[in-house]
């Protein structure tokens, strides 16, 4: 795969992408953050970084010329993982995997889904068609 492609999408998918990887990142580094100057007491219950960058990703996905049913359902897996699971604590490493599961999502994302699908348009000669249009009438008779 070629990753020139991604120069030519929108603006607005560009800045989305990018409000993706700040919200994950950006939410592990500051619930460590507050966790390190003593605000929280854990950072593993603090995934709201990973839960929002779930939701964008998920309106990105919803956006783009072909829809794939994966990234539309991460903000449903985002909620099942971190508030679902009432047995496991949840820690700062389940929110790293998670950012970088979305991070590869993205990139699926985009490598697959940017582009429509293209039907081959077939141009045909007026003589062409005479002879498909005398095949068809043959073929209806019978």
């Amino acid at each position: 795969m070629n990753i020139e492609f991604l120069k030519t999408l929108p603006k607005r998918e560009i800045h989305l992408s990018l409000l993706v990887i700040l919200l994950a990142w950006g939410g592990i580094a500051l619930a460590v953050l507050l966790q390190y100057v003593g605000i929280i007491s854990n950072a593993g219950h603090h995934p709201w970084g990973c839960v929002l960058a779930s939701f964008v990703i998920g309106y990105l996905a919803y956006i783009k010329p072909r829809r794939d049913i994966v990234t539309l359902c991460t903000p449903i897996c985002a909620i099942a993982i971190f508030f679902g699971l009432e047995p496991l604590d949840p820690s700062v490493f389940l929110h790293v995997l998670y950012a970088i599961t979305l991070m590869i999502i993205l990139l699926r994302l985009h490598w697959y889904f940017s582009k429509k699908t293209t039907k081959e348009e077939i141009v045909r000669t007026p003589e062409e068609e005479a002879e498909l249009d005398r095949i068809w009438e043959e073929r209806m008779k019978r």
